[in-house]
């Protein structure tokens, strides 16, 4: 039995640091708004969410550039992480097929998690859309997330850990479980079921090679959750 190969990483030390930082920053930031105090003053709230869209679709671009930069300077494409556009009728339907057997498995998993655990509903409704606008722009939204988290989340931090730790299944993991962190602002239920979520989105991009997939059954997941 061949012992697994340890990958070269694909960006340096300081800059997966960096990145740590940002997710690190969200999380304490999401929990601190967990447990802010009953009667704690808060900003007034727009009316609209089409700003706080416009502010995620910009977040999720910063994201992406951040990942392009560190890997450039190591000489390493993005598409590396994204995989190249289904040329053939057959390579499309592979693609698709399995972005809908993650669809199936992630949700499956998030439901997984509400049978054995129960916790709370995820404090997301400040976040959902409710006019056509905000509709509109939800499948924007819906499609910058799914496309960002997967490079971030399934491509970058899984192949760098598994450059650092030399297991693709501790990469996977501490993915998964960095994901969930990152999704702190929705409560502590959503750090179990984010991060059961990533953990299929892991298996299955670790499986094809690419976030494709992955992107894709992401995005239909958040459009499907924002519009029913």
């Amino acid at each position: 039995m061949h012992a697994e190969v340890k990958p070269a990483p694909i960006a340096s030390p300081r800059h997966t640091l960096i990145v740590l930082a940002i997710i690190a920053a969200i999380a304490l930031i999401g929990y601190r708004q967990m447990h802010a105090p009953p009667g704690a003053a808060a900003p007034a709230k727009s009316p609209s969410r089409l700003p706080t869209y416009l502010a995620v679709i910009a977040l999720q671009y910063g994201w992406v550039q951040l990942v392009r930069g560190g890997m450039r300077a190591r000489g390493r494409s993005l598409g590396e992480l994204t995989g190249a556009v289904p040329r053939t009728a057959r390579a499309a339907a592979v693609d698709l097929l399995l972005a809908a057997a993650l669809y199936a498995a992630a949700n499956g998993a998030i439901y997984a998690v509400r049978w054995l655990l129960h916790p709370p509903d995820a404090n997301t409704s400040f976040l959902l859309p409710h006019t056509i606008p905000e509709k509109a722009l939800w499948l924007l939204v819906s499609m910058a997330a799914g496309i960002g988290e997967e490079i971030v989340f399934r491509g970058y931090l899984q192949r760098q850990m598994h450059a650092l730790t030399g297991s693709a299944a501790a990469a996977i993991i501490l993915q998964a479980v960095l994901f969930g962190a990152a999704h702190a602002y929705q409560g502590l239920a959503a750090i179990a079921l984010t991060g059961a979520y990533g953990l299929v989105l892991g298996i299955g991009a670790r499986w094809r090679g690419n976030v494709l997939a992955a992107a894709v059954a992401h995005a239909a997941t958040d459009i499907v959750g924002g519009l029913r």
